[in-house]
């Protein structure tokens, strides 16, 4: 057996190494957009439960009934919102985009569609520049995504005696009533 020298140890392990070896493949502009829209998605959604969390004030097992039950009627709000953000951003593919309301749409020779949009979205003087020009038209559409697996309920602040007694009785646990001294 002979021994090589460095150079050629390192001229072999490089050929190892590079014959195995595809080169890596440029991202599609669809795999762009996903992942951008997946990173301000991941730090959106970090912000709104760091918010809720500092929001909280007390523990979920020291709020009453009434405060739990405001705590997920304001998370089920909250998830909503993000979950129709998370729609435009992802239909929108990156791009400049004002969300609206399509308010009516008519069809002759062609299709007419008239488009409510806010007066004070960022994107409105782009919109105004766009006059004559193509645009596309994005449906986005949050409903399909808003279901949710089971309701979110709040602990009882106070529960019934009598269905705890008669878990009590119907129970195998031998219950020792207390006596007088």
């Amino acid at each position: 057996m002979t021994k090589m020298t460095d150079e050629e140890f390192k001229e072999k392990a490089a050929k190892m190494l590079s014959e195995g070896k595809e080169k890596p493949k440029a991202p599609t502009d669809t795999e762009i957009v996903v992942d951008l829209a997946a990173t301000t998605l991941t730090g959106d959604i970090r912000d709104f439960l760091l918010d809720r969390v500092k929001g909280l004030g007390k523990p979920w097992a020291a709020m009453s009934e009434d405060e739990q039950s405001d705590q997920i009627h304001a998370a089920k709000e909250a998830a909503e919102r993000i979950v129709r953000k998370s729609c435009e951003i992802i239909a929108s593919g990156g791009k400049k985009a004002m969300m609206g309301t399509l308010e009516s749409v008519t069809v002759k020779d062609g299709i007419k569609a008239i488009v409510k949009l806010s007066k004070t979205d960022e994107q409105r003087h782009s919109l105004l520049d766009a006059q004559g020009h193509a645009v596309s038209m994005v449906f986005a559409d949050a409903m399909p995504f808003t279901g949710e697996r089971g309701p979110a309920e709040p602990t009882p602040t106070q529960g019934s005696l009598l269905d705890k007694a008669e878990q009590l009785k119907a129970s195998d646990d031998k219950v020792t009533p207390l006596k007088k001294g």
